[in-house]
């Protein structure tokens, strides 16, 4: 196995079925492991993969739940701002924004990169008290948008009409948001949703949460709720919760990939959780 693989043979003939069936078994069992866990080279650092579709085929909603400095706001203008082959995942988009802190100077840097581009929109949130539930419907928004909202779903009370208009929106975008789709490049993947939380596993956002493509928590400023949400919403054993935790001790995020594959990544590495 060790000669046909360094010299990267397609084939290999050996003596009986026996023998095959035994190689394809000890190849089978190489490769799960190979793909079980990946670790970086030194120096270098990753994100969570933010495919740039032209389709609405697999929506990329994500969920950031950490308490206050816990790195939310650095995270989210990282992969907002970021490249992939020499081209911003969200290139061509409108981007719509629901903000306490309009001037916040984590998203400073994407503020300046949509605004340059003349497609951001921040929403004044306290004007919405006024309106009401239900005063922007997901129509109102412009097609194949980024739907960013910071902190609101936690600053705001829960009978505010403010959070109940934010609420309803940011669900209605889980739901149908796909479907409200632009004509030209990226905004055929209708609208994607990135929300930043203080509680990931507050029951008001079950339907928004069972939603997210991804999930990004904070074991080193919110340990006990990233125990359990991998333990409750992934059904894993304190084992297998402190292995990943202790894997990715040196990171200060853990995202967790929910649609197949599922796996968990963090900056130096990623691991399979269904292999």
């Amino acid at each position: 196995m060790k000669r046909s693989w360094s010299l990267n043979q397609n084939s290999i003939e050996l003596d009986d079925q026996r023998s095959e069936m035994c190689y394809r078994f000890l190849e089978d069992c190489i490769i799960q492991r190979l793909k079980y866990e990946h670790k970086q080279g030194a120096g270098v650092r990753q994100l969570p993969w933010v495919q740039p579709f032209e389709h609405n085929c697999s929506p990329n909603h994500m969920m950031f739940a950490g308490g206050t400095g816990s790195g939310k706001g650095h995270l989210l203008n990282e992969i907002l701002t970021s490249k992939i082959d020499g081209k911003n995942a969200f290139h061509g988009r409108d981007m719509c924004m629901f903000v306490m802190d309009p001037e916040d100077a984590s998203l400073e840097e994407t503020r300046k990169m949509f605004k340059k581009n003349g497609k951001l929109t921040i929403i004044d949130v306290v004007k919405l008290r006024a309106a009401g539930p239900g005063a922007i419907k997901l129509e109102d928004l412009p097609a194949g948008c980024v739907l960013v909202v910071d902190d609101v779903l936690s600053a705001l009370a829960k009978g505010d009409p403010a959070y109940r208009a934010v609420h309803d929106l940011v669900t209605e975008a889980i739901v149908r948001g796909r479907h409200h789709k632009g004509k030209r490049g990226y905004c055929k993947q209708g609208v994607t949703v990135l929300l930043a939380v203080h509680n990931g596993s507050d029951r008001g956002l079950t339907q928004i949460r069972n939603g997210m493509r991804w999930w990004v928590i904070f074991p080193k400023t919110n340990r006990a709720q990233c125990i359990k949400m991998l333990k409750q919403r992934l059904d894993l054993n304190r084992k297998a919760v402190e292995d990943i935790l202790h894997k990715a001790r040196a990171s200060r995020w853990l995202a967790i990939h929910l649609v197949h594959p599922q796996a968990v990544v963090w900056d130096s590495g990623s691991m399979m959780l269904n292999h």
